[in-house]
């Protein structure tokens, strides 16, 4: 293969680098002459950046085990905050299974729950339930909880 031609496909390949990296990280590759002088480059740079997204994770993944429903949350409060770390966590590239979801949920609700939890167990089928039929029959039966509350402070 002749000089020249080598050298067009150099050019070509390092200008695709360029164009496909953000600015913040150009500065680091302007001045190379080679592809692989940039992949190097690269390479390195984005390792740290593996070594940061493993430690979110690891942090995002205690955050989820240690998570519970405190006694004054809302189910409404309680969903959206798991659910943030759920859509954190499949930001760096780590996807929650609806079942692990689910099943958090279930275990950590407060002992207001338990007999809904109990019924759950007993008549769903885990691998079929989904997060959005689990929120909508814990969302109903908060708001049971709470009309009996509120009627039996009225009467008292």
């Amino acid at each position: 293969m002749p000089v020249k031609m080598i050298r067009q496909k150099i050019v070509w390949f390092l200008s695709r680098i360029h164009q496909a990296i953000d600015m913040s990280v150009f500065g680091k590759i302007a001045t190379v002459d080679t592809a692989k002088e940039a992949w190097d480059i690269l390479d390195k740079t984005y390792k740290g950046i593996d070594r940061v997204q493993q430690n979110n994770l690891m942090m995002l993944k205690r955050k989820f085990e240690l998570a519970t429903m405190e006694k004054s949350e809302s189910i409404e409060l309680y969903f959206f905050r798991l659910s943030d770390i759920k859509n954190e966590k499949k930001l760096n590239q780590y996807d929650l299974s609806d079942r692990t979801f689910v099943e958090k949920i279930l275990n950590t609700l407060p002992i207001k729950f338990d007999h809904v939890v109990a019924v759950i167990h007993e008549t769903k089928d885990l691998e079929d339930l989904n997060i959005k039929d689990l929120h909508g029959s814990l969302i109903l039966h908060e708001q049971r909880i709470n009309e009996k509350l509120k009627d039996t402070q009225r009467r008292i």
